[in-house]
Order: structure tokens, then sequence, then C-alpha cells
């Protein structure tokens, strides 16, 4: 079994030091050094010298930099890959995101943990960055948790967020979050199963739902306690987020859309996830393209906004492909085809 990590601060005094505004900075050697180290702090640096070759021991070398780490978000194998070739070091699979472009539904939890478990693994499959997934409530019991996780493992994750929101979810206001004894079993769960560095991200719909600053706090702590390496509030103000995740001791992530680097720099955050928008601005680019065909237009009067040919050909892997078809003498060396 598992140890839970020790941060030197119960629930309760996380509760109280959040609440008089003293936050971290009171945690001392206990837990808020580890802040000053990087962005990330000691729950996201690699163990030993040499980071291991797997996913999760590269993602945590990775937001260990002291930099915020950028992650946008994917919602196919072909918008991974042009994320890479941006340039970005690594992506997240929303649920949301996921959920729209492969299904053509909310995010009101109406995925299974097996589908979402079959997207994030074609995605990591086909791109060399780490990839960070949304797992939504990890399928339910501390047992589907675990036999998620494994899954996850085998398809090769980075890292892997659950949720203490029930499902179903998003329906209207507020909300409904599981007990936070039964979502620490869960992350306990979790980090049995786990046998590589895959890393743990628990989310705190706490505040999403109404709560407060200080309820989410304590979730935070508790949630530390039994294992999870990074926090994500959902709905916690990027400003707050330093005071939370040192009292909690541990990092929390954040999803922004206007959040100044330099903020989230001062409040260390360690990774900046873009969840939903590459899909909203992929979706805008067609409507427009299809609006101005609707009118009229003709190819030479929207190919300047189109991905060019060259492009999109290397997103889909067509040179590797054909030097493969001459390998296997499917097509000769002058590019003829000669076989089927």
């Amino acid at each position: 079994m598992s140890t839970a990590p020790d941060n030197g601060m119960g629930r309760r005094e996380a509760l109280r030091r959040i609440s008089a505004g003293t936050g971290g900075a009171a945690l001392g050697a206990a837990g808020g050094a580890a802040f000053g180290t990087g962005a990330a702090g000691a729950a996201c640096a690699p163990a030993g010298s040499q980071a291991p070759l797997d996913p999760g021991h590269r993602f945590r070398a990775m937001l260990a930099g002291g930099d915020p780490v950028i992650c946008p978000g994917a919602f196919d194998i072909i918008s991974a890959r042009l994320i890479v070739e941006m340039g970005f070091k690594t992506l997240l699979l929303g649920g949301s995101a996921g959920s729209a472009a492969n299904f053509g539904v909310p995010d009101y939890g109406l995925a299974s943990i097996t589908e979402l478990i079959e997207m994030a693994a074609r995605i990591a499959d086909s791109v060399p960055v780490p990839v960070f997934a949304d797992a939504d409530d990890g399928g339910g019991s501390p047992l589907a948790v675990a036999r998620a996780i494994r899954g996850y493992e085998r398809a090769g994750l980075a890292a892997v967020m659950v949720e203490d929101h029930v499902q179903a979810k998003h329906l209207g206001e507020g909300g409904v979050l599981v007990e936070t004894s039964y979502m620490q079993d869960k992350i306990r769960a979790a980090v049995d199963a786990r046998r590589g560095g895959m890393m743990l991200v628990a989310r705190c719909d706490s505040v999403s739902i109404g709560q407060s600053e200080a309820e989410a706090t304590e979730r935070g702590a508790a949630y530390v306690e039994a294992g999870a390496d990074l926090l994500f509030f959902a709905g916690l103000p990027p400003e707050s987020m330093g005071r939370v995740s040192e009292a909690c001791g541990r990092p929390a992530i954040a999803s922004v859309h206007d959040t100044p680097m330099a903020t989230l720099r001062e409040n260390n955050v360690p990774l900046v996830l873009y969840a939903g928008q590459m899909l909203r601005l992929a979706l805008g680019a067609m409507r427009q393209g299809l609006q101005d065909i609707h009118d009229g237009a003709t190819w030479p009067g929207y190919a300047d906004r189109a991905l060019p040919g060259d492009v999109y050909q290397n997103l889909i892997r067509s040179p590797q492909w054909r030097e493969d078809a001459r390998r296997y003498n499917l097509v000769d060396e002058s590019g003829r085809q000669v076989r089927g």
C-alpha cells in the first residue's frame, strides 16, 4: 500500500490559515519551501539526477523548470499534431472538447471512461510530447479509478486528472461533490494502481459550485494527504492560486482565458491549460469558410485562411507513408505505383 505524503499540516490547519490570510507562508520548511525552488516545487521534480524516459517523468521534469508551461487542448489526432507542430511541449485532452468533437455531446459526464481512455490512447500514440488527459470522475468508485489508471498508463499518458464532481454534472446552477473522504479513497486507489511516473491531478470543484475558497482549500489539503501530485481548483481566480496551493502543500494548475503570464508566475502556477479554445477556434474558422462558400466565394477567396497543403500533408504523415510504400515496393523509384 502507498503512504500518503505528509505536508506537515492537517486539513483544519490549512483551513484556519487560509481563512486568516496567512496562506502557505506560514508553512515554512514543512511545505512552502518547495515553491521557492521552481513553479512546481518538489512535487514535480523527477526522482534522481536523471529523469527516466517514461512520459510521466518527462512531464514532471518539464513542470519543474520554473516558468508556467502552456498546455493547449487537443480534441483529435490532427489537432494534437498541429499543437506540436507549433512548438508546444505538452498538450491536454480535455473531457469537454473530446466529448464534443468525438461524440457531439456536452461535458455532462456522457462519455464513458473507456471512451475517454481510447481517445487519450490515440492521441498519446500519435505525438512525441507528454499528454495530459481529463479522466472525469475516473469511472466512478475507487476500484473503477484503479482500473482506469492502469488503462491510462498502458496508453502512455503523462498525467491524468480525476475530479470530485458527481456524475452527471454541469446540468444547472450549483452541483454536487462526492464526500471528501470518498475522493481521498479514489486518489489512494489511483496511487496504488500507478506503476510508473504518471502524475495524478486532483480536481476540486468547490468554488465552481458556489462554495468558499476556504472549503476548497480544506478539500485540496485532504487530496494532497491522499497522494495527489497536483491540484486543479475549477473556478478559483489565478490570483488566489499561490495562496491556496501553498496552504495545501502542492502546486495548483490553472485554466485561463486572459490572465497575464506574470500573474501566473507570481502565483507559482506550473501548468496553464487552454482547454476548449482550440476546438472553438477551429470551428469558428470552418464556420467562416462555410459562410464564404455559401455566399458564392471560390477557393481563391478564402485559401489564404486555410491550412497550407504541405502542412496538412505533414500532419497526416503522408511523406512517411510514401517512403514506406517505396520501401515495401508498392511504388518504384520514379514514384509510380506498381502494386496495390
